[in-house]
């Protein structure tokens, strides 16, 4: 072996030897993940409070009582935004001065104050949310209440509908006395029900108006009916008559004609006894009778045989409508 062999032999290999990491680049990569967890961390707790109604709530047990939240004043809010501002501000002083054990503290002094304007900040959400479904609430009762006297007035039968109202009333004393005590979970749930039941009392008042309406129309309906089949027995009588006192002059026995006449006459009689009473069903079916016992007498009066005690030029008794 010769002695330039033996001196690469001897040479240490620092291929495969990692280089040692440059201080500045390592402090720099520590600073950016403690700033990313951080960062991760307030957004987390800070927008955790105001998270989109769409998401689905989770079920709660309903024997379980919620428990009374104490809300914050709102610059007790801006004061923990402060303490948060600061407390970054000594995290990243302790860092770049090398002093990590500092630093590790005042990440755990912002995680707290964090977590803390957090739970704060849901709080005062839900207290915000409470008094929006409570006010919500009364106004719809203010609103079923004035529609129930209003439908009173009008002669409608409103028990249902107060029956209702009742139990917005009561839905919303309870909610106003959780929401006084603190517990606004429950505080809203309970005025979200009255707000339900107060809907109910305006819905059934609707529906009352509604098939009054529907039963005006149908009694218009009714009445011009009425009128009309009274119009045209009227019509129907007063042709038939006429008819039958042209048979008689002409010295034809109409006495069955004239029997027709009679019932056809009665008829019409109670047909306008009956529309004048509202009984615009009863009208229309006697008005039907007394144009069929017309058109009776006008077939019985083509069929009438000649009488013998009448000559055709005599005139017998009329029939006047």
């Amino acid at each position: 072996m010769n002695e330039n062999t033996q001196n690469v032999e001897n040479t240490p290999n620092t291929e495969n030897v990692p280089a040692a990491p440059e201080p500045e680049k390592e402090k720099t990569s520590i600073l950016r993940t403690i700033l990313i967890v951080l960062g991760i961390g307030v957004l987390g707790l800070i927008f955790f409070s105001f998270i989109s109604d769409d998401t689905e709530p989770v079920e709660e047990n309903e024997n379980i009582p919620s428990e009374p939240i104490e809300v914050v004043d709102p610059e007790e809010i801006e004061d923990y935004l402060k303490e948060i501002a600061e407390y970054l501000e000594y995290l990243k002083d302790a860092y770049d001065d090398e002093q990590y054990e500092e630093a590790v503290k005042w990440a755990e002094e912002l995680k707290a104050t964090l977590e803390e304007a957090a739970d704060d900040i849901d709080g005062y959400r839900i207290m915000e949310e409470a008094k929006i479904e409570i006010e919500e609430a009364t106004n719809l009762i203010d609103e079923a209440d004035d529609d129930i006297d209003d439908s009173e007035d009008d002669g409608y039968y409103t028990d249902d509908a107060e029956d209702y109202l009742r139990d917005a009333e009561y839905l919303l004393e309870e909610a106003e006395e959780a929401f006084e005590d603190g517990y606004y979970e429950d505080a809203k749930n309970l005025a979200l029900e009255a707000q339900e039941e107060a809907r109910d009392a305006i819905d059934e008042i609707d529906d009352l108006e509604e098939e009054q309406d529907d039963e005006e129309d149908e009694n218009e309906e009714k009445v011009n009916e009425s009128s009309n089949e009274i119009n045209q027995a009227t019509n129907d009588l007063n042709a038939a008559t006429e008819a039958v006192n042209d048979g008689r002059a002409a010295g034809l026995d109409v006495t069955i004609p004239e029997g027709h006449l009679t019932n056809a006459q009665n008829s019409l009689n109670q047909a306008n006894q009956s529309h004048g009473y509202g009984d615009y069903e009863s009208a229309i079916n006697s008005a039907e009778v007394s144009q069929a016992a017309s058109e009776a007498a006008m077939t019985t009066l083509q069929e009438a045989p000649e009488n013998p005690s009448v000559t055709p030029t005599e005139e017998g008794p009329s029939i006047t409508i």
